[in-house]
């Protein structure tokens, strides 16, 4: 497979993501649904391990005890994880 092709794939995932995640999600992923939000590519407990050391999604905000992430940090984070 070409880089241009990997690039491409990479591309279309990050787009099939970012249209579930606005028609099932759309004020924001709620940390214990961003297994089933991402289709298992993150977890809830490492995503709360990585807030706590720093290095989680960025753009997140709190609703009553639940971490929410925009839709934006979570596809960032992701594009930020593909190899």
């Amino acid at each position: 497979m070409t880089p241009k092709q990997k690039k491409i794939m990479k591309q279309e995932a990050l787009e099939d993501l970012k249209k579930s995640l606005e028609q099932n999600y759309p004020m924001g992923v709620p940390r214990p649904e961003i297994g089933k939000a991402t289709g298992g590519v993150l977890h809830p407990r490492t995503q709360s391990n990585r807030d706590c050391m720093g290095c989680g999604i960025d753009e997140r905000f709190k609703n009553g005890k639940i971490i929410v992430y925009t839709i934006p940090g979570v596809l960032k984070h992701v594009a930020n994880r593909m190899a």
